[in-house]
């Protein structure tokens, strides 16, 4: 419950921004592809201010479609979209016309009266488009990383240690699936968005942006095959099964960890670590590492299918210096995170990667009650 809230916030954001940015990107390509040209001769030039302050251009002008004459006198039959700017900026948008000056008008067959003057591609409905794409993965990518965090660890059966069940804040095979298919929606939505553009994209400084979106195209294939890769190799193993000797622990003694993971399929391990980790969390995204032990638990291992790593080991805790586990901001968001991190490297670039949040204190002075 304590994400809904803000997933409902950002929910209304982006379709706020996407539904309205598909519609007058669309309303911009049809009468762009669409419309008939027609001569048109200007009768009146002036410009208007709305109710923001803003300024628009007007031109009036007469023009022919379908053998009758029609005539134009609104700011919306000037270019496929309306415009508005500064006094300057809607003062020279009508310098180059004058009265009783002929020139081309474009009009829709179908419906004469819908007419624009000015061939212009707007490129502020694909930024509507695109921005919300990446505020929504960015609050997706936070959202899984701390907003989803694991609970309380839950002891397990007894035997020569009390074993307490350290749950992950998201199971890492299908942190890995989603992050390989977000990567490919986002790539994919992009495109789409790039391709909507060229469409209408005429002249060279409409082309500028267009090589932007070009460049969206070519790089946004590294993260797409890193997030791929990842997502295969998420896929290789079950998730790591991580256990501790305690449900909390102090800054001043040993945290002892049990590592156990099974393979899904047939794999060849490259490399298998476990690391106690802290990490201060600056904002959602930001992150700095404090602290970093790690322990390798396989290097060039073949699996088959059912076959398990374990491991048990034990991490020093840095003394008080190092920042205890710490909770804060109305979510809830840790601002210090310690963590196991499970890290499984496969062939071609591919890996596992969890992450268990774990709870260090700081033991109390002397004199203080435990």
């Amino acid at each position: 419950m304590r994400v809904l809230g803000p997933l409902i916030l950002v929910t209304a954001i982006v379709l706020g921004m996407t539904i309205p940015g598909w519609r007058r990107a669309e309303r911009q390509r049809w009468p762009l592809m669409q419309f008939q040209q027609t001569s048109a001769v200007v009768t009146e030039t002036s410009i208007e201010r709305n109710r923001m302050g803003h300024y628009r251009p007007v031109v009036a002008y007469e023009y022919e479609a379908g053998g009758r004459l029609y005539r134009a006198t609104s700011y919306r039959q000037f270019a496929p979209l309306p415009e508005s700017g500064d006094q300057g900026w809607a003062q020279r948008q009508v310098e180059p016309f004058e009265p009783k000056q002929r020139t081309t008008a474009y009009y829709d067959p179908q419906n004469p009266v819908e007419v624009f003057l000015v061939r212009r591609v707007r490129l502020y409905p694909y930024v509507l488009i695109l921005v919300p794409m990446v505020i929504a993965m960015a609050f997706s990518a936070a959202l899984v990383q701390t907003a989803l965090g694991g609970g309380e660890p839950v002891a397990g059966a007894a035997g020569p240690h009390d074993w307490y069940h350290i749950q992950s804040a998201v199971p890492a095979a299908g942190r890995a699936k989603l992050a390989g298919m977000g990567a490919l929606v986002w790539y994919v939505y992009g495109l789409a968005a790039a391709w909507h553009y060229l469409l209408v994209a005429e002249d060279l400084r409409a082309m500028l942006p267009a090589a932007a979106f070009g460049a969206y195209g070519v790089l946004g294939l590294i993260p797409l095959v890193a997030a791929i890769r990842r997502m295969r190799g998420g896929a290789r193993m079950a998730d790591a099964e991580i256990a501790g000797t305690l449900p909390r622990f102090r800054t001043d003694g040993l945290v002892i960890i049990r590592y156990e993971q099974q393979a899904v399929e047939p794999v060849h391990i490259r490399s298998a670590t476990v690391s106690l980790v802290c990490e201060h969390r600056r904002g959602l995204l930001g992150r700095e590492r404090l602290f970093s032990s790690s322990f390798v638990v396989a290097e060039n291992t073949v699996l088959v299918v059912g076959q398990r790593l374990s491991a048990e080991h034990s991490f020093e805790i840095p003394p008080k210096k190092r920042r205890p586990s710490s909770r804060g901001s109305r979510w809830n968001l840790p601002r210090t995170d310690w963590l196991i991190e499970v890290v499984v490297k496969f062939d071609r670039g591919r890996k596992y990667v969890g992450k268990y949040p774990i709870l260090i204190e700081i033991p109390p002075r002397p004199g203080q009650a435990d």
